[in-house]
């Protein structure tokens, strides 16, 4: 089986957009270090990731059994978009829905960044336990644990975002 990764999607996902300036190099290659051991395991597996890389000069590379690709004058969007043009079949990891829509539609097969990191055992497979505090999540949200030290990273080169509120609706009401 043949791995589009979005580079990117998938850290972040990962990271839970928590990496702070500075840090993205190290996570990039703690991610790296974790597919290239994945793709080793497998023995089976090809992997490509593809990251915007409008900041680099065109380059493509390779990380033990992974191919890396930084994207030269698109986004790693799009260049993920052009591979799929190729009569192979591949599966596309990614949670940016235009790019998975595209992906079905040209006959590929798409898994999200959560599944593939579980499949990959980028991330525990196994539940977290759970806080004392209830939280309260939208239908298909998930929680998954990963810690700094998981991409080679040290908590200092971590900050946590919390998601915007959702702005409520004012209610009109009728007056009697």
């Amino acid at each position: 089986m043949h791995f589009i990764v979005d580079g990117y999607n998938l850290l972040l996902s990962l990271a839970h957009g928590t990496l702070r300036h500075g840090a993205l190099e190290s996570a990039r290659d703690g991610l790296l270090r974790g597919l290239s051991t994945f793709a080793l395991k497998s023995g089976t597996h090809n992997i490509t990731v593809v990251f915007d890389g409008r900041e680099r000069s065109s380059e493509k590379t390779r990380y033990g059994r992974v191919d890396v690709v930084f994207s030269p004058d698109t986004g790693a969007d799009e260049y993920i978009v052009g591979m799929l043009s190729n009569p192979l079949i591949y599966t596309v990891v990614t949670d940016d829905r235009e790019v998975a829509s595209s992906a079905r539609q040209l006959g590929h097969r798409q898994m999200g960044t959560m599944s593939f990191s579980r499949m990959a055992e980028l991330v525990p497979s196994s539940p977290q336990p759970e806080s004392e505090e209830p939280e309260t999540r939208e239908e298909g949200q998930r929680r998954i644990s990963v810690t700094a030290e998981d991409f080679g990273l040290s908590p200092d080169d971590v900050i946590e975002l919390k998601p915007a509120e959702k702005k409520r609706k004012p209610v009109n009401k009728k007056r009697t």
